[in-house]
Parts: C-alpha cells; sequence; structure tokens
C-alpha cells in the first residue's frame, strides 16, 4: 500500500483550500451583482418601447438616450440617421452594459448588429430582442425611442397648425 508523504498531503490540502475560497469568492460576488442589479431589471422588464413613425421623419442625424432611474448599469446612448423617410444606419454612441459591467459591443457585436439589424429591416421598433441581452435591448430601443419621438412629436405639431 502507498501512502502519500505527509509534506505532499498537506500541500494539496491547502491547494484545495485556496481553491474552494476563490470559488466561494466568485459566487459571493456574482450574487451581489445580481442582487444590485435588481431594481434595474425590474426597471426593464417593465419598460415599454412605443412605435415611432419613421417614414415622417425629416432626414437627419438624430441622437438619444437612455438613463435608468434605478441603476446605471444598462444606461446607453445612440444615433440615429435617416434619410428618404427610412432607417438608415443606427449607432451605439454609449454602450449599454450586459451582466456585470460588460459591454454589449465589447462582449458580443453581435447582438447590438443584430438588434439594429432588426430594427431597419422592419423600419420600426416593435422588434424581438436578442437572446441572452433582452434589458440591454430594451435600453437600446428606448434610447432609439428617445431619439425619433421628439423629432415625430415637432413633425405632427407642425401638420397641424393653421
Amino acid at each position: 500500500m502507498h501512502h502519500q508523504p505527509k509534506k505532499r498531503r498537506g500541500r494539496l490540502r491547502v491547494f484545495l483550500i485556496v481553491v474552494g475560497a476563490l470559488l466561494a469568492l466568485c459566487v459571493a460576488a456574482a450574487g451581489a451583482g445580481f442582487l444590485l442589479d435588481a431594481p434595474s431589471r425590474a426597471e426593464l422588464s417593465a419598460l415599454t418601447i412605443g412605435e415611432v413613425k419613421i417614414a415622417s421623419l425629416p432626414d437627419g442625424v438624430y441622437t438619444g438616450a437612455f438613463h435608468g432611474e434605478r441603476g446605471s448599469l444598462r444606461d446607453t446612448a445612440v444615433r440615429a440617421t435617416v434619410e428618404g423617410g427610412r432607417l438608415t444606419d443606427i449607432q451605439t454612441v454609449n454602450d449599454a452594459q450586459e451582466g456585470i459591467g460588460i459591454s454589449v459591443v465589447a462582449a458580443n457585436g453581435s447582438i447590438t448588429s443584430a438588434l439594429y439589424g432588426a430594427v431597419i429591416a422592419a423600419q420600426s421598433l416593435q422588434v424581438d430582442a436578442v437572446g441572452g441581452a433582452t434589458l440591454s435591448c430594451k435600453a437600446l430601443l428606448k434610447a432609439l425611442e428617445n431619439a425619433l419621438q421628439p423629432v415625430q412629436t415637432t413633425q405632427t405639431d407642425k401638420e397641424d397648425s393653421p
């Protein structure tokens, strides 16, 4: 029967204790981040995205932002270009965050590309969010609505005046 020397077993025990402590620390940090972000998640879950009549907007470049009242993790700003009554380009100016402070664009540029592509294809803000990034997509869509809605309201007011 082969026994490990006491010195080697002691090192293994210390290694396992250190790994266990690091794992427990990571779990605690993730849990704290989840709890700290709960108010922001609740706010975004209840957020509605209004319809914008893109075809009625004058040509131009419009900038809008979303700033959460219960947390700033997913605050974002976008720039939208309208040409010939069509939304032709959307750019993120100030990036929303996904998870614990990870930039949506840095984490996976395909999230914003897919969302913006869907909005441009549909010429509407009423599109499905990208799976796994629903709350960040809602923040981006609200920023886009905030960019275009005041212009639409101004245009409607001009049309209604004598």
